[in-house]
């Protein structure tokens, strides 16, 4: 795959809400929220401080068209980094996301 590709997801994909491989950097605006919501108050099982998210899980359309932004890079994932990756586009909602190369393949 190459930039400017456009891709769909393999058939038999699964990338349902419980096998996240599909995800988008939070916004400061989302932290915020998320840092003034209930889920963020008190402490760990630790005693440590409550770290925010990093990521958004996305919902991918199974018939759907992306765009590859980048064909190759290593990706942000919450405190890490994955390999393995891609950057894509879904032009119909204009988000720009993160997934793994080996789930999708290019349209003919």
């Amino acid at each position: 795959m190459y930039k400017g590709d456009l891709v769909r997801l393999k058939p038999g994909s699964d990338l349902g809400p419980h096998r996240v491989k599909c995800w988008r950097r939070m916004t400061s605006e989302e932290k915020q929220a998320w840092y003034a919501s209930d889920e963020a108050k008190g402490m760990t099982d630790d005693g440590e401080t409550k770290l925010s998210p990093q990521d958004v899980s996305i919902t991918l359309d199974q018939d759907r068209i992306y765009v590859v932004v980048k064909a190759r890079t290593r990706a942000p994932r919450g405190y890490g980094v994955a390999a393995g990756c891609m950057t894509l586009l879904d032009t119909v909602t204009g988000v720009t996301f993160f997934s793994y190369r080996s789930n999708f393949q290019n349209v003919a």
